[in-house]
């Protein structure tokens, strides 16, 4: 995960972070979550929730981040990162766009 491809995300995603909550105060959860195994074992999925909540307005924004095979960042509550490591460091650097965070083993 290129640094240059984080900042856009963030950039991108900082307009949606307004437009869901304006001036509310938003606390991120993370949780990472365990590997959902697919049946035949190709095809696991992993990956990092990262929800946005915010009581006044009550509103709630979910991203999940997904840990595949190739980087991708097109779809705002969806990105892809190809390790875990990469998940965890995407949803720490969304937690520092809100308010607070709070990380759920």
């Amino acid at each position: 995960m290129s640094i240059h491809e984080t900042e856009k995300y963030i950039e991108r995603l900082n307009p949606e972070i307004k437009r869901r909550f304006g001036n509310g105060f938003v606390v991120a959860h993370i949780e990472i979550e365990p590997q959902v195994l697919s049946a035949n074992g190709e095809g696991d999925l992993c990956l990092v929730a990262c929800d946005l909540w915010c009581e006044n307005p009550s509103a709630a924004y979910d991203i999940n981040i997904l840990v595949e095979d190739q980087i991708n960042f097109d779809v705002l509550d969806t990105p892809i990162v190809t390790s875990l490591d990469d998940a965890k460091n995407l949803a720490m650097l969304i937690a520092q766009q809100v308010g607070d965070f709070k990380f759920h083993p």
